[in-house]
Parts: structure tokens; sequence; C-alpha cells
């Protein structure tokens, strides 16, 4: 049995509507000025100003603030406890309000289309999967390819997911493609498939009594959450799942979980060792995928200087005796060949390949490469 690990980054939930981390403030800001942001955006929004500010000093921060690097950012000023401009108090305010604005920001952009042939109605509680709005573009098609590798294909493929998009849209369309999901923060069944989230998940509250992420999957939510039935729902429009918000209302051992902490999301940084220990199965998943892989596709994932974690994940999850036959990496961008290609260690470069296409042109490709007629 072949083995295919799929790495997803900003890129493919960018096809979705999820901002890419560039322009995530600026979507934010935008969203806030229409008058669908929240409170919390104004204290980023003045955070951020003051990040600015220190730019004479150091060029920490300039206009064009990539989101996680002022996560980060925040995160140091509150165990430093000291940010221009700002109090003791105003200061415990920023990792939660740039929290918030992702959650906020992820729910509003990323929706959910009605298929173009019939409108559907909701509010019956026992509507089969079909029956809900699609997943986000072109989430099905990769549902697709995933069920066809597992199903079809000779040999057959054992298939892993890791992503690093706090977003919903994979875990959607696995749910309503039948195919339950793995997060690798509890004991699950059989013939679910590895979703290993890196960064957390607009759907993963904090257990007090676990001390960890606690995930509250689809099948759960729909059991108590549905979209309304509507008269203004159209063929060819769409909803919002606003999943984030309801975070809050998830129970795990018999208790909600935190609120204050929810969701739970971490910035791809050296910071990160703050909330690594509530998601540091969900890493060594990732590397134990990693080391029996066959295949490596990286999708709409550009290597951001402030990742420190995943080039260590990447070379000691693959530091096993396994043969590494593709990595390849699927970009719009052609730059992001400049930031792979020189850290390739002489295991991966032999069979590294960069290919100029969207997640959209990735899936087509890995079709016709992988499922041949």
């Amino acid at each position: 049995m072949a083995k295919t690990v799929f790495i997803l980054g900003a890129g493919a939930s960018a096809q979705a509507g999820a901002p890419v981390m560039n322009d995530f403030l600026k979507v934010a800001q935008e969203l806030h000025q229409a008058g669908k942001g929240t409170p919390e955006f104004d204290t980023v929004f003045r955070g951020v100003n003051a990040l600015v500010r220190t730019h004479s000093k150091w060029p920490l921060c300039a206009e064009n603030q990539n989101i996680e690097t002022v996560f980060a950012a925040f995160e140091m000023a509150e165990m430093l406890g000291q940010f221009p401009g700002h109090s003791p108090e105003e200061i415990k305010e920023l990792v939660p309000a740039v929290r918030k604005l992702i959650n906020v920001t992820l729910d509003k952009k990323v929706s959910y289309p009605y298929p173009e042939e019939t409108a559907m109605i909701f509010g019956d509680r026992n509507v089969t999967n079909s029956s809900y709005p699609d997943a986000p573009h072109p989430y099905p098609a990769f549902v697709q390819l995933v069920k066809s590798l597992r199903e079809k294909a000779t040999p057959r493929h054992s298939v892993a997911v890791i992503t690093f998009n706090y977003d919903m849209a994979a875990d959607y369309a696995f749910w309503q493609g039948g195919i339950p999901v793995d997060y690798a923060l509890e004991k699950r069944g059989a013939g679910e498939i590895p979703l290993l989230k890196l960064h957390g998940s607009l759907n993963w509250g904090y257990c007090q009594e676990c001390r960890s992420a606690a995930p509250w999957h689809l099948s759960d939510f729909f059991k108590k959450y549905h979209w309304s039935a509507r008269s203004d729902i159209k063929s060819g429009s769409s909803v919002i799942l606003n999943m984030s918000e309801r975070i809050a209302e998830h129970k795990h051992c018999q208790e909600l979980v935190n609120t204050g902490r929810s969701p739970v999301l971490v910035p791809p940084t050296w910071s990160k060792m703050g909330g690594y220990m509530e998601i540091a199965s969900v890493w060594r998943a990732a590397a134990k995928e990693l080391s029996s892989a066959k295949n490596v596709f990286v999708i709409g994932y550009s290597l951001p200087p402030t990742d420190m974690f995943f080039p260590y994940l990447f070379a000691l999850g693959t530091a096993a005796d396994s043969r590494l036959d593709r990595f390849w990496i699927f970009n719009p961008e052609p730059e992001i060949v400049t930031r792979f290609s020189p850290s390739l260690g002489p295991g991966s470069k032999p069979h590294f390949k960069f290919c100029q296409e969207t997640f959209e042109e990735a899936i087509q490709k890995l079709q016709r490469v992988l499922l041949p007629k």
C-alpha cells in the first residue's frame, strides 16, 4: 500500500475564500468597516499601529503585516509585559483580541455554496449530509481524490492530510463526503482519515480537565445546529458556518470548554511553545505520518520565514528509512520554489518537483498521475 501525505497551506483555502496571511488584516479591516467586525478588531488595529511605530528601531512590522507575525508579537508582549502605548491591562487584551479577529474573519469569508441546480431549504435536523450546502471550492474535488486513492487506486493509498489552516473547509468537505476525521486529539474509530491541523482549528476548544484541545466534530455539531429555513435562499447563493462563535457551548469531559481560550489557535512561530503542549499529539501524529510517506504533496504552503517549526517537523519526520518517491510543491507563486529548494536534503532533493499551479489545478494533475485510466 502506498502512503500519501497532503500538506495544505493558506493557498489551498484561499480558493475557498479565506484570506492568505499577508492579506488577512486588510480583509479584516474591510469587514470591520462594513460593520461585520467586533470590538476586538479595534484592539488589534490599535496594537498593529503601535507595532508600525517600532519600525524605526527594528523592522518588526511594516504596513502590510502578516497576521501571524502580529499574533506572535502580541504573545511576546504578553510575556514581557511591555508594549508601546499600552497599559498592563490592555496588553492582556491583545492575544484574545487577535484570536477573535481570526475567528470572525474566517467565519465571514469562507462560505458554503448551494448547488447551482437546486436551492436547498433547511430547518429539518434529520436531513442527510447531501442536503446541506456544498463544501467550499475546490475541497469537494479534493475529498473525491482522497476517496479514489483509498478505494480505487492500484495499489491503494493510505492517506493523511496535514494542514496549517484554522478554517473548517477541509473538515466540512470530509464530513459531507462521509469520511470521519481523526484530529489526533482523542481515540477514534476505524476508517477515519488523519486531518492534522498543526496550528489549531475553529472547532477546537480547551478542556480544563484534559488540559488539551477538545474538538467539536461536525457530526456532533450538526446534531445541535442546522441552517434555518429562509425564503430568500436561491440557487448559487451561499451561507457561513459561524462555528467559532458557538464553540463555547461545546462540552468535553461533561463540562463546557474554557470559553476564555476558545478556539485553540497557535501561531507558526517559536512562541507556539506556549500553546504547543495542548496540541503536541497532533504534531507527533504528523511526524509519524511523514515517517512512512512515499508521496508528499505540499499545496498552497509558502514556507514563511516566521514558521520555525515546520522545517524541523519535516526533517525529523522523514528521517526514517522509508524511501520518498515524490516530494511535489504546488503553488501559483513562482518565487516559492526559492524557499524550498535550498533547504532540501539529499533524501528529498532527487524527488522534488515544483508545479506553478493552484489547489484546483493540483487536484486535476494528481488525478491524472495517481489514478490513470
